[in-house]
């Protein structure tokens, strides 16, 4: 199973982005999560196949995984301000590659 890959846990920013991935023989996958209302959100995975120079296949699955819920957090506007808002937890998103 794909998710037995992943740890998912509570996340607050994006870490080692890449822009390019070499077309010459390569498998890209991008993995997203979309908060949906109530208890659920739906886990997004697509990945690319390239080889020689060409975007080969396409796959895309999406997973529907229990919404972590919400929680305080405090924030800033324009002036400075500082305010506490209830925002959607994420979750962080570990890959295994073997």
């Amino acid at each position: 199973m794909f998710l037995s890959s992943l740890l998912l846990l509570s996340c607050h920013e994006n870490e080692d982005i890449v822009h390019s991935v070499p077309a010459t023989g390569s498998i890209e996958a991008i993995i997203s999560v979309r908060h949906m209302t109530g208890s659920t959100d739906i886990l997004t995975t697509k990945r690319i196949v390239h080889a020689n120079t060409l975007q080969q296949l396409t796959f895309v699955t999406n997973d529907t995984i229990p919404s972590l819920g919400e929680m305080v957090a405090e924030g800033k506007n324009e002036d400075g301000d500082t305010k506490s808002v209830l925002v959607e937890k994420n979750y962080e998103i570990f890959i295994t590659v073997k």
